[in-house]
């Protein structure tokens, strides 16, 4: 009898599946240690590489915030203070949690956390 997700559940099912996610889960620690890599190697070229983003973010015509790896607000838009009704300067460095529960646009605030 098959389960409700298309497999019976034998020893052989099972124990590819196990492998299976012990293989996914490595290759989530190695692609998390390259994102910290990369953000480590594009901190170490800040000055030039922040500018850029920075003036792009600003000058986007959508809505654009960034998150850290840690989940803080790294950039928030005109277009997002707008959205939101929370300026950047009140928002940049505060947890993105903290931020949307902060925020009184409850559509705006469920099609911001449908999309991460």
């Amino acid at each position: 009898m098959a389960s409700l997700f298309g497999f019976g559940g034998n020893s052989q099912e099972v124990t590819t599946l196990k492998a299976e996610v012990a293989r996914l889960t490595a290759e989530s620690a190695d692609l998390l240690q390259k994102c910290r890599d990369v953000e480590a190697r594009t901190q170490a070229h800040q000055p030039q590489a922040g500018t850029d983003l920075q003036h792009f973010v600003d000058m986007a015509t959508i809505s654009i915030f960034g998150i850290d790896l840690n989940g803080k607000v790294n950039a928030w838009n005109s277009r997002v203070e707008e959205l939101m009704g929370q300026k950047a300067h009140d928002v940049l460095g505060q947890m993105l949690h903290d931020v949307l529960s902060r925020s009184n646009v409850t559509p705006a605030r469920t099609e911001v956390r449908t999309s991460l």
